[in-house]
């Protein structure tokens, strides 16, 4: 159920009661509506002790990625929920649909560039931490696989933007297998498609190895639940290796990193071997016998209790 707000020309905001947040759009970089997401803690914003940006994975949208399942396995309450947790210890949480994602303007599935992805990001949360009443608080982000990798780039561009970063199973290097023979040769033919057909979809990504997530999907509706698109696909293997070839300049000021010991979407290996390179005074990292989907696939609850430890501990020094 939703309610509209009176608001200015510029922005819709309606609020969700069974989702908790307030949803508004935000006008970003190169013509997107940027659907963003505000749940306020119960101690208010002026007692809020901080700020936790959420950046969604690849293909899904805020509301799918960190809201809980109802008694019909739609993800969409925030009882039990990630950003339920987040607002118990009075953070302010906000979150964004990425452009071609969501509830966000785009074809679906698709961005000519990583680029928009990472600047539409910087605007969301330069947007609200500018705010009046935001001003000045703690902030951090909350980034899962193509958020993790978004996480990176920002904070590549703009390393002082925010105070600690959570990184879930970041994409951060090119997949172990190439997601096998057939992912090996649209590899190899890459520059043609990209050039002939850069909106094609191409290349079905594993499904989750969790029952309960896999007919969560099933039933989204905002979820892009087609293949990979060739530009997508190539805009990823460019941002691969970007970051590998800064990781050992790229210097954060807290971070956090989980690794899904069974992930079949994003490479373990590469992961652990960015985590030995990046700079940081703050800088922890654990690893799960587990799947892609560190804080929801079934066993998730020690990943998810070590990291709103991690959280409490950052507010409170």
């Amino acid at each position: 159920m939703t309610e509209n707000l009176a608001t200015d020309t510029n922005v819709t905001i309606e609020i969700d009661h069974l989702g908790g947040y307030k949803q508004g759009e935000l006008s970003a970089c190169n013509d997107y509506k940027i659907a963003t997401y505000f749940w306020e803690p119960k101690c208010g914003i002026a007692q809020a002790k901080g700020i936790v940006f959420l950046f969604h994975g690849i293909l899904g949208h805020t509301v799918f990625e960190w809201l809980a399942p109802d008694e019909n396995n739609y993800r969409t309450l925030l009882k039990g929920s990630v950003v339920d947790r987040l607002l118990e210890l009075g953070l302010i949480v906000i979150g964004h649909d990425h452009p071609g994602h969501g509830r966000t303007s785009g074809l679906h599935g698709y961005f000519d560039s990583f680029d928009h992805i990472r600047d539409a990001a910087i605007e969301v949360v330069e947007s609200f931490k500018n705010r009046d009443d935001l001003k000045g608080k703690k902030t951090f982000i909350l980034g899962m696989s193509m958020g993790g990798t978004t996480t990176v780039l920002v904070c590549k561009k703009r390393p002082d933007l925010v105070d600690g970063v959570m990184l879930l199973s970041p994409a951060v290097r090119t997949p172990d297998d190439m997601f096998g023979p057939y992912g090996q040769f649209l590899f190899a033919i890459r520059p043609f498609l990209a050039f002939l057909v850069p909106k094609l979809p191409v290349l079905k990504l594993p499904p989750s190895p969790d029952p309960i997530i896999r007919d969560a999907v099933s039933k989204d509706g905002l979820l892009y639940r087609g293949k990979l698109r060739v530009r997508v696909a190539m805009e990823f293997l460019r941002v691969y290796k970007e970051i590998d070839d800064s990781a050992d300049t790229l210097k954060f000021k807290s971070v956090i990193i989980f690794v899904g010991s069974q992930d079949a979407i994003v490479s373990p290996t590469g992961i652990k071997q960015f985590v030995g390179r990046i700079q940081s005074d703050d800088k922890r990292m654990f690893v799960h016998d587990i799947g892609h989907e560190v804080f929801r696939e079934t066993g998730c609850k020690g990943a998810v209790d070590e990291g709103i430890r991690w959280f409490k501990s950052h507010i409170e020094n």
